[in-house]
Order: C-alpha cells, then structure tokens, then sequence
C-alpha cells in the first residue's frame, strides 16, 4: 500500500501536469505531447547547422517524424518526406525529421543530419538532430515513441491531431489529410 501511495503521488506531482507554456506569444497557456493537447515546443539544430523549434511553424500542418539511422523502414520513410512535402505544398505543410540516433546507435550530430537529407533527397525540409531525452513511452514527460519511425500529426494551431507508429504510406496520408 505504501508504493501504490508513493506512486500516486509521483504521478500528482509530476506525471501528468502540462507544461506551462503562458510566457510565450501563442493563444495557449499549456502543452504536452497528448492527442487533443498543443504540442510542447522544442528546440534542435537542423542538417544546416541553424537552431529551429516546433513553434516555428505556427499556422503550419506539421508532420513530426521520429526516426533512427539504424531503422531500415526509417529509410524507407526518408525516401518520401521530399514527395510529401511537394505533394502538400500547397496547403503550406512542413514536414520535420527528428533524428534520434544515428546509424550506429549515437547521438545524431549536425553533419549525421546533412548527411541523411542528402542521402535521401531532401532539400525544403527540416531534418534535426534530437536525442532519446526528448521521448517518453506514458507521454508524460516527452513523445511517446515505442517504434521506429514514429509519426504525430500536429494541425496549424499546434494541437497534436494523430500519430502512426511504424511506416504505414496509407496512414500516414490520411493523418495528413485530416489536418486541412
């Protein structure tokens, strides 16, 4: 009885609490990486060595990929984020690339990253260099990936709408669809 007490109050305290976001510029006082919430902003050197955040893209549909240099379906991923982000264009979707490893296991660096996008032709989209801090399996304190490459689909007013665990084409173009 005593650890479920503890337990509890770990979660109270710390678990499920949105981040409070009200000093910021955006018509929402908190966030996190649940379906329905506005999604919590971050910060990651891009393949061209610039700092970029989620909250860049305001007022943009975004997909949010999670992705890994050793994942054979994450390539395979790669191969269409080019297409993608030509196909949607028009309607002024980004399409992000979060590297969380590179292909030995590592911390992705900015070269890794110029690497991949140069590997698989992307050129208009934003591939960064993460780490495995920013994940959380609960989705409690960070994204919730259990699979390579995980996708979240996230509307123009930042609110998580989807996510596809595992490379679906199919789902994820319907998730994108559902964005507009």
């Amino acid at each position: 009885m005593y650890y479920f007490l503890l337990c509890l109050t770990f979660l109270s305290l710390f678990g499920c609490h949105k981040k409070d976001v009200s000093d910021t510029n955006y018509p929402w006082n908190d966030c996190s990486q649940q379906m329905g919430d506005h999604a919590c902003n971050f910060s990651l050197q891009d393949q061209s060595g610039n700092t970029v955040s989620l909250y860049d893209f305001y007022g943009q549909p975004i997909v949010l990929d999670f992705s890994t240099g050793w994942c054979g379906f994450c390539g395979i991923a790669a191969r269409e984020v080019q297409e993608i982000q030509d196909k949607y264009a028009s309607h002024n979707l980004v399409y992000i690339t979060v590297m969380i490893e590179d292909h030995r296991g590592w911390k992705p660096d900015v070269s890794f990253c110029q690497e991949w996008a140069t590997a698989y032709g992307i050129y208009s989209a934003p591939v960064l260099a993460g780490d495995d801090k920013m994940l959380d399996p609960e989705a409690l304190t960070g994204w919730s990936v259990v699979a390579y490459p995980s996708f979240y689909f996230i509307d123009s007013d930042m609110v998580i709408q989807g996510n596809v665990l595992g490379f679906d084409p199919w789902k994820i173009d319907e998730n994108i669809n559902n964005l507009f």
